[in-house]
Protein backbone atom coordinates (compact mmCIF):
# COMPACT_ATOMS: atom_id res chain seq x y z
CA UNK A 1 0.00 0.00 0.00
CA UNK A 2 1.23 3.47 -0.90
CA UNK A 3 2.12 5.70 2.06
CA UNK A 4 2.12 9.45 2.40
CA UNK A 5 5.44 11.11 1.85
CA UNK A 6 6.94 14.52 2.32
CA UNK A 7 9.97 15.44 0.23
CA UNK A 8 11.96 18.43 1.45
CA UNK A 9 14.87 19.58 -0.74
CA UNK A 10 15.40 16.02 -2.00
CA UNK A 11 15.06 14.25 1.38
CA UNK A 12 12.05 11.90 1.56
CA UNK A 13 10.28 11.20 4.84
CA UNK A 14 7.54 8.54 4.69
CA UNK A 15 4.42 8.68 6.90
CA UNK A 16 5.54 11.98 8.43
CA UNK A 17 2.51 14.07 7.53
CA UNK A 18 0.20 14.98 10.40
CA UNK A 19 -3.15 16.65 9.92
CA UNK A 20 -4.73 18.75 12.68
CA UNK A 21 -8.46 19.36 13.00
CA UNK A 22 -9.21 22.95 11.96
CA UNK A 23 -12.88 23.09 12.97
CA UNK A 24 -15.07 21.66 15.73
CA UNK A 25 -16.98 19.34 13.36
CA UNK A 26 -13.91 17.64 11.92
CA UNK A 27 -14.76 18.75 8.39
CA UNK A 28 -11.61 20.85 7.90
CA UNK A 29 -8.04 19.80 8.57
CA UNK A 30 -4.74 21.57 8.04
CA UNK A 31 -1.33 20.11 7.45
CA UNK A 32 0.99 20.39 10.46
CA UNK A 33 4.18 20.59 8.41
CA UNK A 34 7.65 21.49 9.60
CA UNK A 35 8.68 25.08 8.85
CA UNK A 36 9.36 25.63 5.18
CA UNK A 37 12.78 27.00 4.27
CA UNK A 38 13.01 29.95 1.87
CA UNK A 39 13.91 28.84 -1.67
CA UNK A 40 13.18 25.22 -0.71
CA UNK A 41 11.60 22.69 -3.09
CA UNK A 42 8.86 20.52 -1.61
CA UNK A 43 6.66 17.64 -2.73
CA UNK A 44 3.72 16.13 -0.84
CA UNK A 45 2.12 12.84 -1.89
CA UNK A 46 -1.06 11.54 -0.28
CA UNK A 47 -2.35 8.15 -1.42
CA UNK A 48 -5.98 7.60 -2.35
CA UNK A 49 -8.63 7.13 0.35
CA UNK A 50 -6.93 9.27 2.99
CA UNK A 51 -9.82 11.74 3.13
CA UNK A 52 -13.51 10.87 3.18
CA UNK A 53 -16.39 13.26 2.55
CA UNK A 54 -19.84 13.27 4.13
CA UNK A 55 -21.16 11.42 1.07
CA UNK A 56 -18.70 8.57 1.64
CA UNK A 57 -16.52 9.42 -1.36
CA UNK A 58 -12.74 9.50 -0.91
CA UNK A 59 -9.86 11.33 -2.56
CA UNK A 60 -7.71 10.16 -5.45
CA UNK A 61 -3.93 10.23 -5.05
CA UNK A 62 -2.81 13.81 -4.42
CA UNK A 63 0.60 15.02 -5.63
CA UNK A 64 1.61 18.59 -4.80
CA UNK A 65 4.93 20.19 -5.72
CA UNK A 66 5.85 23.71 -4.72
CA UNK A 67 8.78 26.03 -4.10
CA UNK A 68 8.98 28.57 -1.30
CA UNK A 69 9.99 32.04 -2.54
CA UNK A 70 13.17 33.71 -1.31
CA UNK A 71 12.87 36.19 1.58
CA UNK A 72 13.95 38.92 -0.85
CA UNK A 73 10.71 38.30 -2.79
CA UNK A 74 8.72 39.71 0.16
CA UNK A 75 8.49 43.12 1.77
CA UNK A 76 7.66 44.44 5.23
CA UNK A 77 5.17 47.01 6.41
CA UNK A 78 5.78 48.85 9.68
CA UNK A 79 2.95 50.99 11.07
CA UNK A 80 3.55 53.23 14.09
CA UNK A 81 0.08 53.78 15.57
CA UNK A 82 -0.61 56.68 17.91
CA UNK A 83 -3.98 56.90 19.66
CA UNK A 84 -5.69 57.94 22.86
CA UNK A 85 -8.44 55.34 22.46
CA UNK A 86 -8.64 53.07 25.49
CA UNK A 87 -10.68 50.26 23.89
CA UNK A 88 -8.93 47.56 21.88
CA UNK A 89 -8.45 48.47 18.23
CA UNK A 90 -8.50 45.93 15.42
CA UNK A 91 -5.98 46.85 12.73
CA UNK A 92 -6.80 45.20 9.41
CA UNK A 93 -4.51 44.87 6.41
CA UNK A 94 -6.80 44.76 3.35
CA UNK A 95 -6.45 44.34 -0.41
CA UNK A 96 -7.69 47.29 -2.49
CA UNK A 97 -10.91 45.28 -3.05
CA UNK A 98 -11.43 45.10 0.73
CA UNK A 99 -10.45 41.45 1.30
CA UNK A 100 -8.88 40.81 4.70
CA UNK A 101 -5.20 39.77 4.54
CA UNK A 102 -4.37 39.96 8.25
CA UNK A 103 -5.89 41.35 11.44
CA UNK A 104 -4.16 42.34 14.68
CA UNK A 105 -5.57 43.66 17.95
CA UNK A 106 -3.79 46.47 19.79
CA UNK A 107 -4.31 48.52 22.95
CA UNK A 108 -2.98 52.08 22.80
CA UNK A 109 0.13 53.22 20.98
CA UNK A 110 1.93 50.42 19.22
CA UNK A 111 4.37 49.63 16.44
CA UNK A 112 2.95 46.89 14.19
CA UNK A 113 5.25 44.97 11.88
CA UNK A 114 3.77 42.93 9.03
CA UNK A 115 6.62 40.72 7.80
CA UNK A 116 6.90 38.55 4.68
CA UNK A 117 4.20 40.46 2.82
CA UNK A 118 3.76 39.69 -0.87
CA UNK A 119 4.45 42.78 -2.99
CA UNK A 120 1.11 44.47 -3.67
CA UNK A 121 -1.03 47.46 -2.77
CA UNK A 122 -2.88 47.47 0.55
CA UNK A 123 -5.30 49.48 2.67
CA UNK A 124 -5.31 49.84 6.45
CA UNK A 125 -8.51 49.85 8.48
CA UNK A 126 -8.98 50.38 12.23
CA UNK A 127 -12.06 49.17 14.10
CA UNK A 128 -12.59 50.41 17.65
CA UNK A 129 -13.63 47.12 19.30
CA UNK A 130 -15.62 48.54 22.23
CA UNK A 131 -17.17 45.20 23.24
CA UNK A 132 -13.87 43.30 22.77
CA UNK A 133 -15.29 40.52 20.61
CA UNK A 134 -12.68 40.72 17.83
CA UNK A 135 -15.01 41.95 15.07
CA UNK A 136 -16.92 45.03 13.90
CA UNK A 137 -20.45 45.31 15.30
CA UNK A 138 -23.40 47.25 13.99
CA UNK A 139 -25.37 49.52 16.26
CA UNK A 140 -28.66 48.79 17.99
CA UNK A 141 -31.39 51.38 17.64
CA UNK A 142 -33.44 50.15 20.62
CA UNK A 143 -30.44 50.31 22.94
CA UNK A 144 -29.35 53.62 21.38
CA UNK A 145 -25.94 52.18 20.63
CA UNK A 146 -24.02 53.30 17.55
CA UNK A 147 -21.97 50.98 15.37
CA UNK A 148 -18.34 50.56 16.38
CA UNK A 149 -16.18 53.30 14.88
CA UNK A 150 -14.11 52.56 11.80
CA UNK A 151 -11.13 54.54 10.49
CA UNK A 152 -9.19 54.13 7.24
CA UNK A 153 -5.57 55.12 6.67
CA UNK A 154 -5.63 58.07 4.28
CA UNK A 155 -3.63 56.50 1.44
CA UNK A 156 -3.05 53.23 -0.33
CA UNK A 157 0.18 51.49 0.69
CA UNK A 158 2.45 49.76 -1.80
CA UNK A 159 4.68 47.03 -0.40
CA UNK A 160 7.64 46.20 -2.64
CA UNK A 161 9.91 43.17 -2.72
CA UNK A 162 12.97 43.37 -0.46
CA UNK A 163 11.76 46.72 0.89
CA UNK A 164 10.54 48.00 4.28
CA UNK A 165 7.71 50.54 4.17
CA UNK A 166 7.20 52.55 7.37
CA UNK A 167 4.16 54.72 8.06
CA UNK A 168 2.80 56.82 10.96
CA UNK A 169 -0.94 56.67 11.73
CA UNK A 170 -2.69 58.89 14.26
CA UNK A 171 -6.12 57.45 15.10
CA UNK A 172 -8.29 60.18 16.66
CA UNK A 173 -10.03 59.62 20.00
CA UNK A 174 -13.63 58.41 20.00
CA UNK A 175 -16.06 60.93 21.42
CA UNK A 176 -18.84 59.09 23.23
CA UNK A 177 -22.27 60.65 22.85
CA UNK A 178 -24.58 61.08 25.82
CA UNK A 179 -26.97 58.48 24.35
CA UNK A 180 -24.11 55.95 24.15
CA UNK A 181 -23.07 56.68 27.76
CA UNK A 182 -26.65 56.20 28.97
CA UNK A 183 -27.04 52.93 27.04
CA UNK A 184 -23.68 51.68 28.36
CA UNK A 185 -24.65 52.50 31.97
CA UNK A 186 -28.02 50.78 31.53
CA UNK A 187 -26.32 47.69 30.06
CA UNK A 188 -23.86 47.55 32.96
CA UNK A 189 -26.73 47.66 35.46
CA UNK A 190 -28.47 44.64 33.86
Amino acid sequence: RDTNRFISNGDTVFNSLVFVKADSLGLKYKLAAPPFEPEGDYHVRLPDSVFFGLSGLSNDTIDLSFKIPALSDYGSLVVNIQTEIESPILIQLLTPKGDLVEQRSINGNQKLVFEKVKPAKFLLKAVVDVNKNGRWDTGELLKKREAERVYFFDKELEVRANWDLEEEWMIPPVKTTSAEKAAEEKENQE
